[in-house]
């Protein structure tokens, strides 16, 4: 009797002697059985935590299109009305997660959505291992050399930004945020890292800077700034003294001199 075989014995009775037949064959196919899939994510303890925001988990199958699977995380573990059994997969089958951050960005609006990579299964379980889609950007202000007004309260507005974006598949199969075209300018009152579309400002984009004086600036980038995907990236806007405007009065000899005044960093 070998291995992974099924043996029938068949005893033929006669009036004379017994003979016995033996048959091999393959074991046959029992009642169908559909296993869940196992699914392990890896991710920052306040992305993927029970009580975080991120608690319902989409998975797609071989394209970010269709309905896809929706899982919640309850009690450290990922359920489903409707979920996603391996019978349903084929070994080419190539899995996509996403989960979206329930908050919002107070400034932007966008919300901090994560991706993976195309996913194989193995043994059963599909390992996702998220990342940002979006980018983020700080903006800080410092006062430069012989600068004296405060900052506190300053109202940033920053140059027109791509504002939308689409999730797709890039090159490699993998999850990426594609910008849209429409564009916005933001205003800032905080330091805060807002959320914004991985985008390039271009060389020569301006920022402005109203102070609570009343004084506004504006700034423009020395060279363009890529923002990424999964990076935050600070930008510094240093205020100097402005250039000061002089205006001269001129008059006939003999004749007293008109009075003029000149203003310098705000002072007359």
């Amino acid at each position: 009797m070998k291995q992974g075989t099924a043996n029938k014995l068949t005893l033929t009775l006669s009036p004379t002697a017994t003979a016995i037949a033996v048959s091999v064959k393959d074991w046959a196919t029992g009642a169908d059985a559909a296993s869940t899939l196992a699914i392990v994510t890896t991710g920052t303890a306040d992305e993927l935590t029970d009580n975080s925001t991120f608690s319902t988990l989409n998975i797609f199958v071989d394209a970010l299109t269709g309905t896809p699977y929706e899982y919640t995380k309850t009690n450290g573990a990922w359920t489903s009305a409707n979920p996603l059994y391996l019978d349903e997969l084929v070994a080419a089958s190539k899995l996509y997660a996403q989960t979206v951050n329930s908050t919002a960005d107070a400034v932007t609006a966008l919300t901090d959505v994560l991706g993976t990579d195309a996913t194989a299964v193995k043994g059963g379980v599909a390992a996702f291992t998220f990342r940002h889609l979006l980018a983020q950007m700080s903006i800080t202000l410092a006062q430069g050399e012989g600068f004296t007004p405060s900052l506190d309260g300053a109202v940033i507005t920053t140059p027109d930004m791509i504002k939308g974006y689409t999730v797709a598949t890039d090159a490699n199969g993998n999850m990426t945020a594609v910008a849209g075209t429409e564009t916005q300018a933001y205003t800032l009152t905080d330091d805060d890292a807002h959320l914004v579309v991985p985008q390039t400002l271009a060389q020569g984009s301006v920022f402005t800077v109203k102070l609570t004086n009343g004084n506004t600036y504006t700034a423009s980038l020395a060279e363009a700034v890529t923002l990424e995907a999964g990076k935050n990236t600070t930008v510094t806007l240093t205020l100097n003294i402005t250039a000061t405007g002089v205006k001269v009065a001129m008059t006939d000899w003999g004749i007293a001199a008109a009075e003029t005044a000149m203003k310098l960093a705000g002072l007359t």
